[in-house]
């Protein structure tokens, strides 16, 4: 008498999945065999891509009229800058010929 075994079954393959690759592929070109659809793919991409130029072309103004503003803004403040720096260098000055003034005083009173 044999023991008891399971039924032997063959293994099932693994179902093949090989791409199938086309010589003559154009990326660029619709493969799709509705021609009013592809044209209208073609058209919608089109648009896509001037939107997209547009927005860039946008962009590259705006940096530039930010530049030139912000260039405006620094010439003004370096001048109001530079009229302040001058105004405390003349009050210094005063100051500093005031003080040497009243110090001259006290050493002529003391003599």
């Amino acid at each position: 008498r044999l023991p008891l075994r399971l039924q032997r079954v063959a293994p099932v393959a693994l179902k093949q999945c090989n791409p199938v690759f086309d010589e003559d592929f154009q990326p660029d070109k619709s493969m799709d065999p509705d021609r009013e659809r592809a044209a209208k793919q073609r058209l919608t991409r089109k648009i896509k891509q001037e939107k997209k130029g547009a927005a860039r072309e946008l962009r590259k103004d705006t940096a530039f009229l930010s530049a030139a503003r912000q260039r405006e803004r620094d010439k003004t403040s370096a001048y109001l800058e530079g009229r302040g720096k001058r105004a405390m260098a003349i009050m210094e000055e005063q100051e500093h010929s005031w003080k040497s003034q009243k110090k001259e005083k006290r050493q002529q009173a003391k003599l």
